[in-house]
C-alpha cells in the first residue's frame, strides 16, 4: 500500500480507488509514470512489469475495453489511450448527451517490450504486438505485427526492425512466446521485408 500511496503522490490528477484496484489485479514491480492528465480505466485492466511513462499520460477506457499491458512497455510523453467510443447511431438527442458506452468497443492489446512514441493516440481494437515501435504522433487503432517500426496517422508498418540473424537473437534473449517462423508468417501476410544484412 505505500507503493500507491507515494504513487498517487507524484502524480498530478489519479483517480486513487481505480488506481489502487489497478496495483491490487496486478503484481506490479517497478511502475513509473512521470505524471496523469487522466487515468480511468473502466473495463478490466492488467500491466505488466517494468512499466515506464512519459509525462501527461491519459488513459481513459470504457466498461466495454479492457486493456492489457505486457512487461517492458514504453511509452514517450503525452501518450493517449482511448478506449471507447460513442454509438454515433444514438437518436434520443445530440451525441453529448449519450452516456451509455458503446457495447462493440474492440480491446486494446499491447505486448511485452512495445516502445510507444510521444504524442501517440492508442484508440479501441489496437493491438501493438511485442517488440514494435509506433512512431511519435502516430494512431494505432488496429493490430501492428512484433518487432517492426510503425509510423504515421494511421500508423502504418515503415520496416522491420531486424534481418534473420538479429531477429532469432531478440526472441532468445526476451524469451519470446513468437518463434522466428511465427514472425515470418505474419510479415508474410502483412508484406514485411526483413531488414538487409
Amino acid at each position: 500500500m505505500s507503493f500507491v500511496m507515494s504513487f498517487v503522490r507524484k502524480s498530478k490528477m489519479i483517480f486513487f480507488s481505480t488506481v489502487a484496484k489497478l496495483i491490487m489485479k496486478t503484481n506490479i514491480k517497478n511502475i513509473r509514470i512521470a505524471s496523469f492528465i487522466v487515468f480511468s480505466p473502466k473495463g478490466q485492466s492488467a500491466i505488466g512489469k517494468d512499466f515506464f511513462a512519459g509525462e501527461s499520460f491519459y488513459l481513459s477506457t470504457n466498461i466495454y475495453c479492457n486493456l492489457s499491458i505486457g512487461d517492458s512497455v514504453m511509452f514517450g510523453p503525452r501518450v493517449s489511450i482511448l478506449g471507447g467510443n460513442h454509438d454515433y447511431k444514438f437518436t434520443d438527442n445530440h451525441l453529448r448527451y449519450n452516456y451509455r458506452d458503446d457495447q462493440n468497443t474492440g480491446h486494446i492489446t499491447i505486448e511485452n517490450g512495445a516502445w510507444v512514441g510521444a504524442n501517440t493516440t492508442i484508440l479501441s481494437g489496437a493491438n501493438i504486438s511485442e517488440g514494435s515501435i509506433v512512431g511519435a504522433g502516430g494512431l494505432v487503432s488496429h493490430y501492428i505485427p512484433p518487432y517492426v517500426i510503425a509510423v504515421g496517422t494511421p500508423a502504418k508498418i515503415y520496416k522491420a526492425r531486424f534481418n534473420k540473424h538479429d531477429l532469432s537473437e531478440i526472441l532468445i534473449n526476451v524469451n519470446s512466446n513468437y518463434r522466428v517462423d511465427d514472425i515470418f508468417e505474419i510479415y508474410s501476410k502483412f508484406s514485411v521485408n526483413l531488414v538487409e544484412g
